[in-house]
């Protein structure tokens, strides 16, 4: 009889753990909120209430919209573009159904000021600062893309550098080359493409990383083509870029000019510049709609270091983020200096890719307010 008693006893107390257990994993997959509710009531009707609730809160955050709804809404959109060793072949590809399918950039126009206004601003980092400041200037990606395929390695070689294999500046000049030459032949139609960042169509900001603070350095003004060398300057290939912060010095003459190097080490998604307009511009430049176009290799992989998410976003600027898109260019040929002849061939294929993808329902991202859109371009290429 004992015997029996110690057992069943023992029976009592795991069953009672293993409930106890259960219950307890369960009210750690609902929100905050609803556990605490739930454990002042010590209801278990309510709890079931809760989690019908909870339920019924996801499905209605999991609402798909496609990228063409999120780009068309009249609220407009804020473009980042992330760093991506020689990536310009691939942004500028993807960017052609923006301006020719969905007319929202502002080269659309025959006169940018014209454009439809739903690109709020625009900021990068690395390539992504080079493709920013041609679209912000009113160059169309098509054009971009077809000057860009113009070039290889000897283009550009200019050695040697300091600090780097290259001077970077007949890189520099190659950049400068296609604002003049789009300048020229938009003359024609009574407006001119811009040299200066604070002239752009949209506002414009490309990030670059300051070696001498060690911390980045976001390009507000000045030259387009400098600034956008500054921040493709990737370590070791360029020598660094000397950007003499004037409106700085004229407050403070104690203030060193900037050394920069690729705005990538500091910025990895190429967002930043669209933080720094937020104070510098009315207040529809609230970045609080973010498109940020990446280019990466595997949706699998890493995943929580591809993307950041709405509420990172929300710490760094201390205003809140409605929503975030993240176009993620995928399997892309490699297009580095011993490879820019695969140029044409990514521009065409990233183009394809992201006009076949613009009315897919974007997937759930990595918290709610944030939207995914994997695009596989090795199909295409």
């Amino acid at each position: 009889m004992t015997t029996i008693t110690v057992l069943l006893c023992c029976w009592y107390f795991i069953t009672k753990f293993q409930f106890s257990h259960a219950f307890s994993t369960s009210q750690s997959l609902l929100p905050t909120s609803y556990t605490h509710k739930m454990e002042q009531d010590g209801n278990l009707k309510l709890f079931v209430q809760n989690l019908e609730e909870a339920t019924k809160d996801e499905e209605t955050m999991s609402e798909k919209i496609t990228l063409r709804e999120y780009l068309n809404d009249p609220r407009g959109f804020h473009l980042g573009i992330a760093p991506a060793f020689f990536g310009f072949y691939a942004y500028f590809g993807a960017l052609i159904p923006f301006d020719e399918d969905l007319k929202l950039l502002p080269s659309y126009k025959k006169d940018p000021s014209e454009h439809p206004k739903l690109l709020k601003a625009l900021a990068g980092a690395s390539a992504g600062a080079i493709v920013a400041s041609f679209i912000a200037a009113g160059i169309s990606p098509r054009n971009a893309a077809d000057y860009a395929c113009q070039f290889d390695l000897h283009s550009f070689a200019d050695p040697p550098g300091f600090l780097g294999l290259f001077r970077g500046k007949e890189f520099e000049n190659i950049l400068q080359d296609c604002l003049d030459y789009e300048r020229s032949e938009k003359h024609q139609n009574n407006f001119m493409i811009p040299n200066q960042i604070e002239d752009t169509f949209v506002p414009l900001a490309v990030t670059g990383f300051d070696i001498s603070t060690m911390k980045p350095k976001v390009i507000t003004y000045g030259n387009i083509a400098k600034a956008a060398r500054a921040s493709a300057s990737f370590p070791g290939l360029f020598q660094p870029v000397i950007i003499h912060d004037v409106e700085a010095q004229k407050k403070n003459r104690s203030i060193p000019s900037s050394i920069l190097i690729d705005g990538g080490v500091g910025d990895p998604f190429g967002l930043h510049g669209l933080f720094s307009l937020s104070t510098s511009y009315e207040s529809e430049t609230l970045p609080n709609r973010i498109v940020n176009l990446t280019l990466g290799k595997d949706k699998n992989k890493m995943r929580n270091t591809l993307y950041v998410s709405p509420s990172q976003l929300e710490a760094k600027i201390g205003a809140r983020i409605d929503s975030l898109v993240t176009i993620n260019l995928i399997n892309t040929s490699q297009c580095g200096p011993g490879n820019m002849e695969n140029g044409p061939k990514v521009v065409e294929a990233c183009r394809e890719a992201v006009l076949s993808s613009l009315d897919k329902p974007m997937a759930e991202g990595i918290e709610n307010g944030h939207y995914e859109l994997n695009i596989d371009v090795s199909m295409n290429q």
